[in-house]
C-alpha cells in the first residue's frame, strides 16, 4: 500500500471485478466480468470491492441466492 491506508484486497479478505476482467472505462461492457465476480465472492463469502471506475453493464446483473453480501467501493 503505497499511502498507508487500509486496502482489504491486500488483505486478501475481497474480490475485485478487474480481477474477472472488468474494464470500469464506462464503454466496455463488464456485464460477465462482474456476474463471475460476484458468484465467486457468493461462493467463497467474501466482500466485492470496486475500484475507481465507471463500470457499465448491457443489462441487469441479478444477484440471486445471497444471504449475506457486501460491496465496497473505492476512488471517486
Amino acid at each position: 500500500m503505497s499511502d498507508n491506508k487500509y486496502d482489504p484486497l491486500e488483505e486478501g479478505i475481497g474480490l475485485d471485478p478487474k480481477h474477472f476482467g472488468a474494464v470500469g472505462d464506462g464503454v466496455a461492457d463488464d456485464f460477465t466480468a462482474l456476474t463471475n465476480c460476484f458468484a465467486a465472492a457468493k461462493a467463497a463469502g467474501v466482500p466485492v470491492i470496486f475500484r475507481k471506475g465507471t463500470y457499465r453493464v448491457s443489462r441487469a446483473v441479478i444477484l440471486d441466492g445471497f444471504t449475506a453480501f457486501q460491496i465496497y467501493a473505492f476512488g471517486n
